[in-house]
């Protein structure tokens, strides 16, 4: 009778779908329970394989364990050490079967030739395992220059002894040997010999599979443009997203890598005559995501080119093409450019705006914007970097608004309400919207009234995502500002019953009061605009990340939202809004002002309440309840501690 186990594996289609969610020490365990499962086991081992520095690659055995099943690996992420050993015992091993064809009569050159820019062996300061080549590769990813070591490996790897001046061609030789590679992703590649890249640009052209390619350039600036043009156009026509990326080498950008043969200008000469034909019609129709960082110093007809070779894009890094403040001062017309992606790229969703942004950048946007002839087009817009809010910009927003589903503004404190308001009353389709701080300070952003945020019913019922700095200013009066004295001991009362203070006169919390808990007219009206605004939070059931700050001016101390956090008590009068927020079954991260520690939490929080989070909330992995608090040391009140314990997956002090 033949056993269910047998019957599985005698079906290899089904052996690989449940294989393939297997870790590699899964994989290993597996392998050492039965020949049979040895065997089965084996290809899949070795078919993703990482190797930087650590236990495998201080193992002479692990290596020869490669060395013996390269032919199923299909998927390389190495480092400086590794590639530069693999290359060379590469060389080793050809050596070694051309000796052995020779013996027997055969032509060993033939059989084994490289091109004739591949380098000679790197001097062999160690054991050396001959390896034959990986030729069934279809992902490569290479950090030149950087090795990270994995799983805190603390020993000293003996392949740490090599050393190489030609990284980038024996990198190039590894690309040679797998024409079926997809995905091909270099960083840390130094601009400074242009031979090595000139290679590499040719090596590139000739990957006819190849579907997804990253570029990291570091070096002089001066370079950047020219080479990012020229990997460009060396893609191959599968091209489906390409990202070339700079970095400045050196704190002033003068050090020129490990070769300092080229000057930049000798290396900028070399450049041009790599004989690349720029004006060649050609167009590059699965491309769909493009990331050129440096396009600065080319003439406004290429960089139009560019775009026009790219009639179905879809997501847009955009390019850096000078300010005003350069001394180099590029002759891109931005207006021109801007028009062509905009109607030369119809099928455009996505833009994203990285590092320092002027005049130029934010023209370059709004031209793109007010041209795309099939607007409502654009879905995502992400600007990191301060980005100016003019009245043409909102009105080139607005003309997206149907169709925006994710807006992010990082590290822009100023930003003009109305516009935050037509993100969030006219966006129907909103997942994520993301108002982030400068540097590590979450809270230094755009802060809007509670009554700004209430003012309208929001468009969209789907937010997934959610970043805002609320104040409640507009519901009192503003508090003085505090002398250093008392300072402590009244400005978290203060602001704790900012909301529900009449006047002067009767400065005591709300939840301070004597019970049952009386409240003004005008305290109930304040009541009732937060009702809605927590509302307003509490229909987005699709809600996974809130981060909800409340600013003050002014303010000390922990500041949470009145009543939020409570589920109230009808006896006492005290009102409680937590269960407002039932339905956000899929949040997972909640940030921001909702501390156990205010002064207000401390009495209207409870073990009841989170008994509520724990069984409301199945999929919450992070939450600001406990930020370390200087007065108790970071200890966790009772209820906090009973929620750690019934819930030890969820961090409570996330900062």
């Amino acid at each position: 009778m033949v056993s269910a186990c047998d019957e599985v594996f005698a079906i290899p289609e089904l052996v690989h779908k449940l294989i393939i969610y297997l870790t590699q020490a899964e994989l290993s365990n597996l392998m050492q329970t039965s020949h049979r499962l040895h065997a089965f086991c084996l290809p899949y081992f070795y078919q993703y394989m990482v190797c930087h520095t650590g236990y495998l690659l201080d193992s002479p055995d692990a290596l020869q364990a490669l060395a013996r099943n390269v032919q199923h690996v299909r998927s390389l992420d190495t480092g400086r050490t590794f590639s530069v050993y693999y290359f060379n015992a590469v060389l080793a091993f050809h050596e070694m079967a051309s000796r052995l064809l020779l013996s027997r009569g055969g032509d060993a050159a033939c059989a084994f030739s490289c091109p004739q820019w591949v380098p000679l062996p790197d001097p062999r300061p160690c054991l050396l395992i001959p390896f034959p080549p990986m030729t069934r590769l279809t992902r490569l990813s290479v950090q030149i220059g950087l090795d990270y070591v994995q799983d805190e490996f603390e020993g000293e790897c003996f392949l740490d002894k090599y050393e190489t001046t030609n990284h980038v061609t024996q990198v190039c030789w590894i690309l040679h040997l797998n024409p079926n590679l997809v995905q091909v992703s270099i960083f840390g590649i130094p601009a400074n010999n242009t031979g090595a890249l000139y290679v590499l640009a040719k090596t590139i052209s000739k990957l006819n599979r190849l579907e997804k390619l990253v570029l990291g350039l570091i070096g002089n600036r001066f370079l950047w443009t020219l080479l990012t043009y020229s990997f460009f156009l060396a893609c191959p026509r599968s091209i489906q997203a390409l990202a070339v990326e700079v970095e400045v080498e050196g704190s002033n950008g003068d050090d020129y890598g490990e070769d300092d043969s080229e000057c930049p200008s000798t290396a900028l000469q070399k450049i041009i005559s790599w004989g690349v034909d720029h004006k060649r019609g050609r167009k590059l129709d699965n491309l769909t995501s493009l990331a050129l960082q440096e396009l600065a110093y080319l003439t406004t007809e290429e960089v139009c080119e560019v775009f026009r070779d790219c009639p179905n894009l879809q997501h847009l890094m955009l390019p850096f093409m000078g300010t005003k403040f350069d001394p180099l001062k590029s002759t891109v017309d931005i207006v021109s450019v801007g028009r062509t992606i905009g109607k030369g790229c119809p099928k455009l969703t996505e833009m994203n705006c990285k590092g320092f942004v002027d005049d130029r950048q934010e023209m370059l946007v709004l031209e793109i914007m007010e041209s795309m002839v099939a607007a409502p087009a654009l879905e995502k817009f992400v600007a990191v970097g301060y980005f100016k809010i003019s009245s043409r910009l909102s009105a080139a927003f607005r003309r997206h608004t149907a169709a925006l589903s994710w807006v992010q503004f990082d590290s822009n404190k100023e930003m003009d309400t109305p516009f935050i308001q037509l993100v969030l009353f006219e966006c129907p389709n909103l997942e994520r919207f993301i108002l982030g701080g400068g540097g590590a300070w979450r809270t230094d952003g755009p802060v809007l009234t509670v009554s700004e945020v209430v003012e309208r019913k929001w468009a969209s019922s789907r937010i997934k995502e959610l970043n805002l700095r609320i104040s409640l200013g507009d519901l009192v009066r503003s508090v003085p500002a505090l002398s250093s004295t008392d300072a402590h001991a009244t400005a978290e009362a203060a602001y704790s019953a900012a909301g529900f203070r009449e006047d002067d006169k009767s400065p005591e919390p709300y939840y301070l009061r004597p019970t049952p808990i009386l409240f003004t007219d005008q305290e109930q009206r304040q009541m009732a605009v937060l009702e809605k605004f927590y509302k307003q939070l509490g229909v987005q059931t699709e809600l996974e990340v809130l981060e909800l700050w409340r600013i003050e001016h002014n303010s000390l101390g922990y500041l949470t939202f009145p009543a939020l956090q409570s589920l109230g008590d009808p006896v006492a009068g005290r009102p409680g809004f937590l269960d407002l927020w039932g339905g956000l079954k899929n949040l997972r991260s909640l940030r921001g002002s909702f501390s156990s520690y205010s002064d207000e939490n401390r009495v209207v929080v409870g073990m009841r309440e989170v008994q509520w989070i724990a069984d409301a909330w199945p999929k919450l992995e992070e939450a600001d309840f406990c930020p370390e608090d200087p007065f108790v040391e970071g200890e966790f009140l009772p209820h906090m501690k009973w929620l750690k314990e019934i819930r030890p997956e969820i961090d409570l002090s996330p900062f």
